[in-house]
């Protein structure tokens, strides 16, 4: 912390305050109407300085406010290249308003259909908001995923929009040793969840993109290798979304990164 600044301690009620703050959310994305489709903007707890300007004396812990670590330090977060943030919080006049150009011209939907999955969003090629796969009694929540589809297209009107979904077959599933995975249960499971998105993608009217695993697999040097591969790759190829993917768990959320980012190159006709 620099000399001079610090502001002491906090008292219980301060420290209850700041944590309300966090708590609440940015409050440049409230006053905005800016969130991340699935949860609020994260806030880290700014201290207002005497006079307004950066490095001047703290006014204390009495004064302080949300801002997001873009509005905060700079700090590129959720997923968003720092171009992406600035036009979201430093010009939001340039955002899409009607008659206006849409804020991507490209949005694609990537599907890892297991349920310990996820649903990505790319925009523009660039990771967007991203859910861990709505489950409901242990069935793919379709009213859930329905409802996160038509956020995320509502968001950016006049979009191209193609949802790039892995393809299910009726084979054994593996474990990460390569061994057969007993019973019926699982496949059927697996299979119906794939049924029901494919299913919810076609009635919302989306275009639908089915990738074979191997083949996506195979495109980003993947195969054979462990699930945890994916994660690894997904992070180094896209370093603003390390936060959403820094969990051994959110391999799933990294295979639907990758999914969507192989549907949209095929898109494109870059495959």
């Amino acid at each position: 912390m620099k000399r001079g600044r610090s502001t002491g301690k906090p008292t219980v009620a301060q420290q209850q305050r700041m944590d309300a703050i966090t708590e609440i959310g940015c409050i440049v994305a409230h006053s905005l109407g800016i969130d991340l489709g699935d949860r609020p903007i994260p806030a880290e707890v700014h201290h207002l300085t005497v006079g307004g300007k950066h490095g001047a004396k703290r006014r204390g812990h009495d004064f302080t406010i949300g801002l997001n670590p873009w509005s905060h330090r700079g700090e590129p977060f959720g997923g968003m290249s720092a171009a992406r943030c600035e036009e979201l919080f430093e010009h939001p006049d340039r955002e899409a308003h009607e008659g206006e150009p849409p804020m991507a011209s490209r949005l694609t939907f990537g599907i890892d259909p297991g349920l310990t999955g996820a649903i990505v969003t790319l925009l523009d090629g660039e990771p967007g908001p991203m859910v861990d796969m709505p489950v409901m009694d242990g069935e793919v929540d379709a009213r859930a995923v329905a409802a996160f589809l038509r956020q995320q297209r509502d968001a950016h009107p006049g979009a191209v929009i193609a949802v790039a979904l892995e393809r299910i077959h009726a084979r054994p599933m593996r474990n990460g040793e390569g061994k057969a995975i007993e019973g019926s249960v699982a496949r059927h499971n697996l299979a119906e969840g794939f049924g029901q998105l494919k299913a919810t993608v076609r009635l919302l009217g989306l275009h639908l993109v089915l990738v074979q695993p191997s083949v996506w697999k195979r495109r980003f040097d993947l195969s054979g290798k462990g699930k945890d591969a994916g994660r690894v790759l997904a992070i180094q190829r896209f370093p603003a979304a390390a936060t959403q993917l820094q969990r051994k768990k959110d391999n799933g959320r990294a295979d639907a990164l990758l999914i969507g980012l192989y549907g949209d190159s095929l898109i494109r006709g870059g495959a």
